[in-house]
């Protein structure tokens, strides 16, 4: 037929209009254990729509569906060990850990990825493209999950084994947490046993238990850690072991300094436990001179102490040849009881302007309860300057500083020259004024004033800074406490004790008088400071005081040579303490003499003889023990047979010497002991007495 075309007819396998996609199945929010594994399915279906109204119309769907997971609204990427299967409809998270992965937000995304145009028989005719047309609604998003990790929980510090007295507190820490911060629970247990607070029970649901008991033995205490989603909850603590013994005499101490801008703060601590015999010792600190003190207290019960305090000896100016020896610091032994928890301070001097005088006096020691000074020791004067040859130590020497309620030596002016009265005079038991001066004799810190060469006055209860002047009185407690400095800041590492001591910014107990110059010497503090020595005479030492409160062993014990004040502490047990002390003979000339001490109280032998051999002698003394001299006797050749030896005295506190009536040089017979001393008519073995002749001993 003209005009008629005939073509030919090739079927293939295009789509005209893409499919609609939607998911029949999407994944689901879940929780899951630290360090698991989780894995997500989605399906997404392609639908055509057919038109039946099409003759021939066929749906081919050789398309394919596309996925690809996104985490927290970015693209997942296969990642070993973590990621797998970030672009199927299968994503799988491993090693989930929290929190970093708690919390995240997964969706899966389809799309339609159509096929390219091809007839039937599977040949490309036309093109490589994807001619089948995209998904009419692509992308489609599943909704979003959110994936849970719990947390683990952890004890990051064991509970450590503590000891305390009968109804003494101990306690017990943990350190606990979990991995995404959250809050974990504690329960502590008693010999497997839940606690609960109590009389005797603090803290039993918190990192930290304070526990007593007045059952003396051994329990043992472990903690629960528990939290409501962690995989590996309830943890439990190891084993911390909770001894109770019988109370021990313990004292803790603290060294603070508390108007300092660099140092402020607890500079040491530690403990002095009196229990089975022991001692301990506490020695002044010249680093931070007068605004470092010590505050101690005891810990598990009331505690009968002996103690003896002893302030710092002057400084001496021997420097080529020249000047003179400080003077020893007092030294007092006293018996004491330390009430529980109740605060005690010890200030202890040095040499100096910090503590004591200028130019050289020594620094004081002072004993407060709370408040109230209970004890001052004298420090001594410093030693004559620049003057003399320095050879004759008995002259230019700094006064000796005085014991409780004991005046301080005069210093020793150099031989020819005039003598000054600068040793300090004491007040009378329980008779020192509140409020003390400074040198000078001001009530108030006067710059213009303070460097005057008289000595001041310790204050009998110090009102401390202005923080506490506007708050207490002086002699007023301050309550339940840890320490506060002058400034008004509590010193956390302290505890909460009895207090009422107030520190100043600047203190009369550096009250020895100031000296100035190449030629003055500084007085020694105390509860009244020692005037400066001039011209070469020997600085003045403290004075010494006691408000009553504590039982006198000995008010002037053997003088202490060193630089710096210390207190001894000793368990008081009521009977004293036996010594073995060594008595030294020396024998100059052939003169037989004798002399015979007859004990008056204490306990050693009934009559200690010396002479007439040299030699060493040996005795067991109980400390306190007092002998009198009672006979001696002299026998001298050239005269005739045996006389009265009439002639003693003691050199430096050590050594006891005699000579017959006939003879000056006092070298017929030399007694040195290495523990107690002598007088001209007694020796005496004080209480807690060190080896403080052993040098001597050994030396001459």
């Amino acid at each position: 037929m003209i005009g008629l075309g005939f073509y030919n007819v090739t079927q293939t396998t295009t789509d005209l209009n893409g499919p609609f996609l939607r998911f029949t199945s999407e994944p689901e929010s879940s929780t899951f254990s630290d360090g698991g594994s989780v894995t997500f399915t989605g399906i997404a279906t392609a639908e055509f729509k057919h038109n039946p109204t099409i003759p021939g119309e066929r749906v081919t769907n050789t398309g394919t569906i596309g996925y690809q997971w996104y985490i927290d609204g970015v693209a997942a990427v296969d990642t070993t060990d973590k990621i797998s299967g970030a672009q199927t409809n299968e994503l799988t998270l491993s090693n989930l850990v929290s929190p970093a992965d708690n919390g995240k937000k997964v969706f899966l995304r389809a799309v339609y990825n159509g096929s390219a145009y091809q007839s039937e028989s599977g040949a490309i005719t036309a093109g490589i493209a994807a001619s089948t047309g995209n998904g009419v609604n692509q992308p489609v998003d599943t909704s979003t999950i959110t994936v849970g990790v719990n947390p683990t929980i952890s004890i990051d510090t064991q509970p450590s084994d503590a000891t305390a007295g009968q109804g003494i507190n101990a306690t017990f820490t943990v350190s606990a947490s979990a991995s995404d911060d959250s809050e974990v629970f504690y329960q502590w247990n008693q010999n497997g046993s839940p606690l609960s607070d109590s009389s005797t029970v603090s803290g039993a649901n918190t990192p930290s238990l304070t526990i007593s008991s007045q059952t003396i033995g051994l329990s043992s205490l472990t903690v629960t850690i528990s939290h409501p989603t962690a995989s590996n909850s309830p943890l439990t603590s190891d084993t911390a072991i909770f001894s109770v013994v019988a109370n021990r005499a313990i004292i803790k101490w603290f060294g603070v300094t508390f108007f300092d801008g660099t140092n402020r703060g607890v500079q040491r601590s530690g403990e002095i436990n009196l229990s089975g015999g022991g001692s301990g010792t506490l020695i002044g600190d010249q680093r931070f001179g007068a605004r470092y003190v010590y505050t101690f207290h005891s810990t598990e019960d009331d505690i009968r102490v002996r103690m003896t305090l002893a302030a710092a000896a002057g400084q001496s100016y021997l420097s080529g040849g020249r000047g003179g020896t400080g003077g020893t610091g007092g030294r007092s032994t006293f018996d004491i009881t330390l009430e529980k928890d109740v605060e005690y301070v010890l200030a202890l001097g040095g040499q100096g302007v910090q503590t004591a005088g200028n130019n050289g006096g020594g620094g004081g020691a002072f004993l407060y309860k709370k408040g109230t000074l209970l004890v001052a020791i004298g420090g001594g004067g410093a030693g004559g300057r620049n003057v003399g040859s320095g050879l004759n130590r008995n002259q230019q020497r700094g006064g000796n500083g005085g014991g409780m309620g004991m005046p301080g030596e005069s210093g020793k002016p150099e031989s020819g020259t005039g003598f000054v009265n600068n040793g300090a005079q004491p007040f009378p038991d329980g008779t020192l004024p509140t409020i003390g001066v400074f040198q000078g004799g001001t009530v108030f810190y006067e710059p213009d004033t303070v460097f005057q060469g008289t000595g001041g006055r310790v204050s009998a209860c110090p009102s401390g800074s202005e923080y506490f002047q506007s708050r207490f009185s002086p002699c007023g407690d301050i309550g339940q406490s840890r320490f506060i400095d002058a400034s008004g800041q509590v010193l956390d590492q302290t505890p909460i004790i009895q207090r009422g001591f107030k520190p100043e910014a600047i203190s009369n107990r550096a009250n020895g008088g100031n000296g100035s110059g190449i030629r003055q010497s500084g007085g020694g503090a105390g509860a009244v400071g020692g005037s400066i020595g001039d011209n070469g005479q020997g600085g003045g030492g403290g004075a010494g005081y006691t408000n009553g409160e504590v039982t006198v062993v000995e008010r002037q014990g053997a003088g202490n040579a060193g630089p710096n004040a210390f207190a001894i502490f000793k368990l008081f047990s009521g009977d004293p303490e036996i010594r073995t002390v060594n008595f030294r003979l020396l024998r100059f000339t052939d003169n037989d003499v004798t002399v015979t001490f007859t004990k008056t109280s204490g306990i050693g032998p009934d009559t200690l003889t010396f002479g007439p051999l040299g030699g060493t002698d040996t005795a067991q003394i109980g400390e306190g023990a007092v002998y009198e001299r009672t006979s001696n006797t002299a026998s001298i050749p050239q005269a005739g047979g045996e006389i009265k030896a009439n002639n003693f005295r003691v050199v430096n506190s050590q050594s006891f010497e005699i000579v017959d009536q006939i003879s000056s040089d006092f070298k017929h017979l030399q007694v040195t002991p290495d523990l107690g001393f002598f007088t001209d008519t007694t020796y005496k073995l004080f209480a807690g007495e060190d080896r403080r002749n052993a040098e001597f001993f050994e030396e001459n």
